[in-house]
């Protein structure tokens, strides 16, 4: 099934399970091709609209493997071409409030300057110095305690199946950063670990969960490299506490 007819014709066997695993060669319009330069406010329309116009892969599909936040981007508009709903709606009906996340949304134009939301490096709406609206791959506002909401119904089989999450653990990419599986990098620590998380600017955000010891770690911060060092040090301080090898009968 062609889900984005739009797009050039020579993509049009790019598969839903290649944009899951950055094995797509579309190029990442943040990371690659800068596109946050080149449009004013970022959306994923205009984002979406110059792939119409550029057909130029980074390598045959399937063929390799390089991460490219478009994937998630295009996943984004697929989920509104079958659901018929934007995906800030989709997630907010279909995920944020049946979880009771309520302090959660896709940011967008009207919504991203919400006043509770945190501001980067606690100063400012903008990225870069820039107006970025894209989500699929990042755009994503939420709290800590919403994310344990998250965590807890995912492990307990209440967003997906477990046999659903397992075949996201899976590895089916090597990526420079890591093995990946369908949004989750794998084996992180832990053979059985699967992680996810990224950046823009000063915000990061970590999911860690290691099965192995029972260890489920969320950051968020805003600091920029230095709060990131900070996640990484409490993370390593946790995870220490935690190695079975510590524990005593």
């Amino acid at each position: 099934m062609i889900y984005l007819p739009e797009l050039p014709s020579s993509w049009q066997d790019i598969t839903v399970h290649q944009l899951l695993t950055h094995s797509s060669g579309i190029s990442d319009f943040l990371n690659d091709l800068h596109l946050e330069a080149v449009f004013d406010d970022i959306t994923n329309q205009k984002v979406f609209h110059y792939f119409v116009k550029n057909d130029v892969l980074e390598f045959t599909p399937g063929s390799s493997s390089d991460y490219s936040n478009s994937g998630y981007l295009l996943l984004a508009e697929i989920i509104e071409r079958i659901s018929t709903e934007p995906f800030e709606d989709y997630m907010l009906n279909h995920l944020f409030t049946p979880l009771g996340m309520n302090n959660s949304h896709i940011a967008d134009e009207s919504s991203l300057n919400q006043t509770n939301n945190a501001l980067n490096y606690a100063e400012s709406n903008l990225l870069w110095g820039l107006n970025i609206f894209t989500n699929g791959s990042d755009g994503q506002v939420t709290s800590l305690d919403d994310m344990n909401m998250f965590v807890q119904a995912l492990l307990e089989g209440s967003i997906v199946s477990h046999d659903t999450l397992n075949l996201m653990r899976e590895i089916y990419s090597n990526l420079e950063q890591g093995n990946y599986g369908y949004g989750w990098f794998i084996g992180a620590r832990y053979e059985n670990s699967f992680t996810a998380g990224g950046s823009m600017d000063g915000f990061e955000s970590v999911l860690i969960i290691e099965p192995t010891i029972d260890l489920q770690y969320v950051a968020l911060s805003n600091g920029g490299q230095t709060t990131s060092r900070h996640n990484a040090n409490i993370y390593a301080l946790i995870s220490e506490f935690y190695n079975p090898n510590n524990l005593v009968e």
